[in-house]
């Protein structure tokens, strides 16, 4: 198969799942001998990406309500000058820009469809009414749409009318080499706990609910410590939530981090959504998805093929009380 030039868009290099999932993505590119360029905001991945091989150009895409004639020039000029085969488009807010650029330069793109979260569509359509105009177009013109769940496949055939054999579902997947290389020990008990999150408004519950599962086990064993990995617009409230239940002593935050697989090497369980429940399973953790709404569950054998099929966000998960999840990790051994 010839080697590609491919041009990959997505709004930051910062952590994220999608972010990580992108990050594999380019290193696979890279292994198979394609040229990779990768068009975002400079964030913490930036350097790991280039390290690698790749190309990353600093580029802003911004939220608007209209096409910017200036970055259609600027993504127009470097599909040209780097010989770009093919694009791939990660984030809604790219793809004014993008799509636009493609289009106008006869480029093939693959447009992803990320988000398990309801009413994305609705917000941006809602908040910026060029996108009720676009994205039915966006997607009925893209090359291949990668779906990460049957689930968010079905809401794109149905919502925007399009062909279900232009859609691939392809879940989230891992890269075990590096997992492999960095476990170094599995835990004989349960007493360091790690949150990983963007502190933002979507995930915001999810957060909530595990500080307070934390809060609900530490009664039970006094040695328990958690650490959140993270950042955004909800971390004051965060810490003052935490100081709130007077557990502050116990809770560290990290920060935002590139390097989550080395941390959860040292902790016992992780508590999170989507991409990182996988991450802790490839490094051999216990893992609870703490759901967007309400508590879900601990990942079992029973409950990991479930939870697959919708990229490990609980939407498929029965419901869980904290006493129900405390009382659960208590009788593990």
């Amino acid at each position: 198969m010839k080697n590609k030039n491919i041009l990959i868009c997505l709004e930051r290099l910062n952590i994220g799942g999608v972010e990580t999932a992108v990050l594999n993505l380019a290193n696979s590119f890279l292994e198979k001998g394609h040229k990779v360029i990768v068009l975002a905001k400079e964030g913490l991945y930036t350097e790991k990406l280039e390290t690698k091989g790749a190309v990353c150009i600093n580029f802003e895409f911004g939220l608007e309500n209209n096409f910017n004639k200036e970055r259609i020039s600027k993504i127009i000029e470097i599909i040209k000058k780097y010989n770009i085969d093919e694009v791939h488009i990660h984030h809604i807010p790219c793809l004014l820009s993008a799509f636009i650029s493609c289009l106008l330069t006869n480029t093939p793109y693959i447009a992803y469809a990320h988000n398990s979260i309801q009413g994305v569509y609705e917000w941006f359509m809602n908040t910026f009414c060029i996108y009720k105009a676009i994205i039915p177009y966006y997607y009925k013109y893209a090359h291949k749409i990668i779906a990460i769940t049957d689930n968010v496949k079905s809401d794109i055939i149905n919502r925007f009318n399009i062909d279900k054999e232009k859609i691939l579902v392809i879940p989230n997947s891992i890269s075990f080499e590096e997992s492999d290389r960095l476990i170094t020990n599995i835990p004989t008990e349960i007493t360091k706990f790690l949150l990983i999150s963007r502190f933002s408004k979507e995930k915001g519950k999810s957060l909530y609910n595990a500080i307070d599962l934390f809060k609900e086990y530490k009664k039970k064993n006094k040695n328990s410590i958690l650490q959140i990995a993270g950042d955004g617009e909800l971390k004051e409230d965060l810490e003052k939530y935490i100081k709130e239940q007077q557990i502050e002593e116990y809770v560290h935050f990290l920060g935002a981090i590139n390097n989550v697989l080395e941390h959860m090497n040292n902790v016992d369980i992780v508590l999170g959504l989507d991409r990182c429940i996988l991450e802790a399973i490839s490094m051999k953790r216990l893992a609870i998805v703490v759901g967007y709404d309400k508590l879900k569950q601990l990942i079992t054998n029973k409950s990991m093929k479930q939870e697959m099929q919708e990229n490990f966000s609980g939407h498929s998960l029965e419901e869980k009380t904290i006493n129900d999840l405390v009382e659960e990790l208590i009788k593990l051994t």
